[in-house]
């Protein structure tokens, strides 16, 4: 391997532990840091599902049969 792709690697692995430091440094605890990934993810987890159920929704009611109630 080259150097460069040694350093990106290096750099890579060596990313979340500054990150943590970092942010502790500045008054987040490690705690704070997990709840705020946490709610990011479970934000993007929603907004990326609600194309998908909407597109079910609108589906499952297209296969619904339009049925007056006077109909025999």
């Amino acid at each position: 391997m080259s150097n460069e792709v040694e350093a990106a690697a290096g750099l890579a692995k060596a990313a979340p532990p500054l990150a943590v430091t970092g942010m502790t440094i500045y008054g987040i605890e490690l705690s704070d840091i997990v709840l705020i990934v946490t709610l990011v993810y479970t934000v993007l987890q929603v907004i990326l599902l609600i194309p998908r159920y909407w597109q079910l929704i609108k589906n499952l009611f297209k296969e619904i049969p339009d049925v007056s109630i006077g109909d025999t």
